[in-house]
């Protein structure tokens, strides 16, 4: 609270001031231009009066409204030179049908169409981008006025320069308005601390926000006084602030400690509104602050953040409030942001400030409360000082507090309020006084409320708390609490039902999905909705309500293509799960954050409650909202309570602090990145060359808050609140699996009808399917060739003549095509079976088996696989493979490999895998390095793992020595090709199958160096989670995965890398993948000391993984229905004349005629 910090502000909006006044000088581009005009337009008049165009000089503007919206005409301005970038000035409602506005080039019949928004009875500047072959060629300016109907009318200026959109001049004057803001609230916002910190009503971390909470007060008493009349409101603001600064001359500094906590509150939120300000104005822009924020970061937000403005614009006016005429009444917005807006108004406008630039600046240092909420929170969950700081520094840096704080919807200091109230009710040490802390708390909670109504969402979710703490005997200070909130909502909530009636749009519109206004009241409407529709279609809406929360991209996060950053955007923005970004990965961190904040490892008990507290709260608000909110997928992050976004923030930045102290510059460095990525480029409406000035104020904010991460003044030392930990207990030594009890031999059987859940569920559409692509030439094979010499020739690289047996005997013997999908499906159950006794026969834990085998059961990226029946060949290979597998592995880790049969057993299947599939040949080589590796607890006698390995690769050898020599493919001609190979074999295995389970659909080196960044690290963490017996399965897998890649390297480098992601290729990948997910999966739960919650928290995250992997499935199947199957059979049962050639999907070279005779020999239909 040190007074250097406002004359610094003081002298820097003095430079500021300087520096705007000589930017914003207006004037004509072009001296003496023609117009010409007709019917009713008129030069210096035209518009409806309203806010005046300052100019430095003259500026000759034009208008259609001369006394009547009916008036017509047209204005033709030029020519003129035609620049880079044409601006010019426009009022009035431009794209009412019947206006128009464009340019043209005389002598050609070239016209650009100019887009200008409704601007209403003001003037606003627009940029035009004119195309590079118009650049300096004649052009002129003509806009169009044919329109009769109300708002029927233009006015433009001729072209200008200077102002607001010329190189940095937005910059600048936005950047006074702020930093003159931030003086004047500055003086009461320290005034309001010294007075309260000698008072001690709350720790000394909250007396920021508290502070805070006492301008705001003040500024909703304003609000009242200026209701009252602009005279007494005008004078009443000059006084506040009079008032604040004598009290700060002669107040005394309070104690180091506060002064400590108060002047890292100060700094953080100057460097964090600087750094917004200059990335809002990285482009130069002719738009204001509100339409800036409107439009930088996603084109056309509503009109939210001028509600407040406009209330407080008529106040200033001495006009009413209440407009009968109005689409959003005043009472449907809670008056505080407009009441902030009044403290500075009169002082900001007297220096010549605009009234948007000086209101949006002020609700700007409003919003910029939450870093005080923040910074409160962490540190009454006892990081330090420094650390809480820094903390919040890198919170600032998400896209999520950059929108929200620069769009000026009051949202985040309703959150930061309703925080602070959280912080003292809920979190308050033992030594506060409770009944002081539960009345402070419900100003903050009051204050909240009058700021956004959304936080109403959080306060229902503490309800229940609040009745036990009163029969706890707390009845007397929550009752004095309901009064305070009554006593300030009340002048309000009068305000709504008497002067501006009814104050209820938003309620009905959220909670009773009626969005136009009517008649009727809240619980009508409500009970009216919710009656015409019935139960299924009221949880549906439910569901997608939820469905929403974990919604989006993830793999999104690593993706840099700017042409997709408004994508990336749009995601932060509306869906709460993206909008954590890379702060969703400390969930991943509960099981060891618990186990450290357990009591008998020597933390705080309090700590430990004080987290779940406020992990909670937002846990518990969010499905609550999903299910308040009336119209399904509505439950967007601005429809709710910011509340529990913040606190979700501060939560898992502690949880990240607690895990270890590196882990901030990680998520520091990796934010940076995103901010870079996706907030910082430009978009439709806000583009071009980068400010040098703007980018100077990010990198200097950006410096700051770098220093403040960086500062190590208590880095050292052990956590206040952790004594010595108990020691733990040795490891027990490991041994062979346990015999399999009850779960474990249940468990395959339920892995396999698992596994048929998704053919159940798309019946219909996998019903549908009909012969594709490859199935017609082995039909036209078979025809052609006769059966037994068709099953001994090779089919492209693959001799397999196992399959062709399996396959063809089942089409000869009748079966249609939905025959041989059911085998398909019938495979992969066993397949699933396979892999669950697998991984239970040698040991692995509940999770991590029922985390593998539901994802490989019910994943929809297996849609190809199992869609296609030329795809059995792949699933008959891996049937061999696990059941090779399940019969050596288990054996090799109890070290006993004697006899013969295991030999002959293992040689058949290996022969099995390769006679199926061409990549089976992996089968017999990767058994046979398996039974190689010393990696068991009992390694057995070298002649017998010989004699393994010899019978497992033999038949392995054999085929490939047979595909080499009888089969065409890549592998006879290499030549150079060891690149592509490379290539090839690095991009399979880096991007499945972690690409489509993460939904990403961009296609780029970086994404494909991060997806196999993080498969690598996953594949290190189940590696070092497992252990004995579970190391040869982990060992076995990971060969066959890599082999895979190899080969898919020598035969389909040709394809393109991105034929490389085909769904075809997910099978295998998820097979070898999953049990080390699996196991850091176990790993991580292990933490967890209560084992129902432990069992709890595992289930519920199985079954939201398995979701998530499998709800796909009906659109995929439905796809694959009709490209695969209707449109065939539209082509070739009913259309009359279907194409000659090229008619049969999947295979061009197939005739038609050809395809109608085949159906007809096998009777296909």
């Amino acid at each position: 609270m040190r007074r250097r910090f406002l004359i610094f502000a003081l002298l820097l909006g003095a430079a500021c001031y300087a520096a705007m006044h000589v930017s914003l000088r207006i004037a004509p581009a072009h001296e003496n231009l023609g117009a010409k005009l007709e019917g009713r337009i008129a030069e210096g008049e035209g518009w409806y009066p309203g806010e005046p165009f300052a100019t430095h000089r003259p500026v000759r503007a034009w208008g259609s409204w001369t006394g009547s919206d009916e008036n017509t005409g047209a204005l033709t301005v030029g020519p003129f030179p035609a620049p880079v970038r044409l601006r010019f000035a426009v009022g009035g409602y431009p794209p009412t049908p019947g206006i128009s506005l464009r340019l043209e080039r005389p002598g050609t019949t070239d016209t650009l169409p100019v887009e200008a928004p409704h601007v209403g009875e003001r003037w606003r500047i627009i940029e035009v981008a004119v195309p590079p072959a118009w650049v300096s060629q004649p052009v002129r300016l003509v806009a169009v006025d044919d329109a009769k109907v109300l708002g029927g009318w233009f006015a433009v200026t001729e072209p200008i320069r200077g102002g607001v959109g010329d190189g940095a001049t937005g910059l600048w004057q936005n950047l006074t308005a702020w930093l003159l803001n931030g003086f004047c609230l500055g003086v009461l916002w320290f005034a309001a601390m010294r007075l309260l910190a000698p008072r001690q009503l709350v720790p000394a971390p909250w007396l920021p926000l508290l502070g805070l909470a006492v301008v705001a007060a003040f500024a909703y008493l304003l609000f009242w006084l200026w209701f009252a009349g602009p005279r007494i409101g005008a004078a009443a603001s000059f006084l506040g602030l009079a008032a604040g600064a004598l009290l700060l001359l002669r107040s005394r500094a309070p104690d180091a400690a506060a002064a400590a906590e108060a002047a890292a509150v100060v700094r953080l939120t100057a460097l964090v509104g600087l750094l917004y300000l200059g990335v809002l104005h990285l482009f130069p822009s002719s738009l204001d602050y509100y339409h800036l924020a409107a439009n930088r970061f996603r084109a056309e937000l509503p009109t939210d953040n001028e509600l407040p403005h406009e209330v407080s614009a008529r106040l200033v006016a001495g006009e009413p409030l209440r407009r009968a005429d109005a689409d959003w009444l005043s009472s449907d917005r809670p008056p505080l942001q407009s009441g902030w807006h009044l403290i500075t108004w009169p002082v900001l406008t007297k220096l010549g400030l605009t009234p948007r630039a000086a209101t949006g600046t002020a609700s700007l240092w409003l919003q910029l409360a939450w870093v005080a909420a923040a910074y409160g929170l962490l540190r009454t969950l006892r990081l330090r000082p420094n650390r809480a700081a820094a903390w919040t520094g890198v919170i600032a840096l998400s896209g999520f507090f950059l929108q929200n704080s620069t769009f000026t919807w009051p949202k985040l200091s309703a959150a930061a309020l309703a925080a602070g109230a959280f912080g003292l009710w809920v979190l308050a040490p033992p030594d506060l006084d409770r009944r002081r802390a539960i009345l402070v708390g419900a100003v903050l909670a009051s204050l909240a409320w009058l700021s956004h109504g959304g936080v109403a969402f959080s306060y229902l979710v503490l309800a229940p708390w609040i009745a036990w703490r009163m029969l706890r005997g707390e009845a007397r200070e929550w009752l004095l609490a309901a009064l305070v909130f009554g006593l300030f909502a009340a002048p309000w909530i009068a305000y709504q039902k008497f002067y501006d009636p009814p104050g209820n749009r938003l309620l009905k519109w959220h909670l009773g999905g009626q969005i136009p206004k009517d008649e009727r009241g809240t619980w009508q409407t409500i009970r009216e909705g919710y009656a015409a529709l019935s139960w299924p279609q009221i949880w549906a809406q439910k569901r997608q309500n939820l469905e929403i929360q974990v919604g989006g991209r993830w793999g999104a996060l690593v993706e840099t293509d700017p042409a997709r950053a408004l994508e990336r955007r749009n995601e932060e923005f509306f869906l709460t799960g993206r909008a954590f970004t890379w702060w969703a990965f400390g969930f991943l961190l509960f099981p060891w954050v618990w186990n450290r904040l357990r009591p008998d490892r020597g933390a705080d008990p309090q700590l430990g409650r004080m987290h779940c507290a406020l992990l909670l709260w937002p846990l518990l608000t969010i499905p609550l909202w999903c299910a308040l909110l009336f119209t399904g997928g509505q439950a967007v992050i601005h429809q709710g309570s910011y509340a529990a976004m913040l606190a979700l923030f501060v939560v898992l930045s502690a949880w990240f602090d607690r895990a270890g102290r590196s882990w901030i510059f990680l998520i520091a460095a990796l934010q940076t990145f995103t901010l870079a990525t996706t907030w910082a480029p430009g978009n439709p409406v806000v583009f071009g060359d980068v400010s040098p000035a703007a980018l100077a104020v990010v990198l200097l904010a950006g410096a700051g808050l770098a220093w403040q991460l960086l500062r190590r003044r208590d880095a050292d030392g052990p956590p206040s609140d952790f004594v010595a930990a108990r020691p733990e207990p040795p490891a027990a030594p490991e041994s062979p699996p346990a015999a399999p009890g009850r779960w474990a031999r249940a468990t395959p059987w339920l892995a396999g009808l698992l596994a048929l859940v998704p053919a159940a569920v798309c019946s219909r559409a996998l019903g549908e399917l009909w012969w594709f692509g490859d199935d017609w030439d082995l039909l036209d094979q078979i025809q052609r060739l006769g059966f037994w010499r068709w099953t001994l020739l090779p089919f492209a690289e693959n001799f397999v003549p196992l399959f062709k047996v399996l396959w063809g005997g089942l089409v000869l013997a009748g079966g249609g095509y939905g025959v041989l999908i059911s085998a398909l499906w019938l495979t992969h159950a066993l397949n699933t079976a396979l892999l669950a006794r697998l991984l239970v026969r040698t040991g692995f834990s509940f999770p991590a088996v029922g985390f593998t085998v539901v994802l490989f059961a019910v994943a929809a990226v297996n849609v190809e696989t199992l869609a296609w029946s030329v795809q059995w060949s792949a699933l008959l290979a891996v049937t061999c493979f696990l059941g090779a597998a399940n019969i050596l592995l288990p054996r090799l880790a109890a070290g006993d490999l004697r006899g013969f049969g295991l030999p002959l057993l293992l040689a058949l299947l290996a022969a099995g895998s390769a006679l199926t599939f061409a990549r089976g040949v992996l089968t017999g080589g990767a058994l046979a390095a398996v039974a190689l590796l010393p990696l068991g607890l009992r390694t057995p006698a070298w002649p017998a793992r010989l004699r393994v390995a010899a019978a497992c690769l033999l038949p392995a050898v054999a085929v490939a020595v047979a595909i080499m020599l009888v089969s065409p493919g890549n592998h006879r001609a290499l030549g150079d090709h060891g690149r592509a190979i490379a290539e090839f074999a690095f991009t399979y295995w880096t991007a499945v199958p972690l690409y489509r389970l993460l939904d990403s659909v961009t296609w780029h080196w970086p994404l494909l160096f991060a997806l196999g960044a993080l498969k690598a690290g996953l594949l290190v963490a189940g590696w070092r989670a497992a252990r004995g017996c579970q190391r040869h399965v982990l060992a076995l897998l990971l060969i066959f995965d890599l082999g895979n890649a190899v080969l898919l390297g020598v035969g389909r480098h040709h394809t393109g890398l991105p034929a490389a992601n085909s769904e075809r290729y997910y099978y295998n990948s998820l097979l070898c993948t999953l049990p080390f997910l699996g196991l850091a999966f176990a790993a991580w739960l292990r933490p967890l000391p209560a084992p129902r919650i432990r069992i709890s928290l595992t289930a519920a995250l199985i079954a939201l993984a398995g979701f998530l992997a499998a709800r796909h499935w009906p659109a995929a199947a439905e796809q694959f229905a009709a490209h695969r199957g209707r449109h065939t059979r539209d082509v070739l049962l009913r259309q009359q004349q279907p194409p000659a050639e090229g008619a049969v999907p999947g295979v061009p070279f197939l005739s038609t005629a050809r395809a109608k005779e085949l159906i007809r020999h096998y009777g296909l239909q």
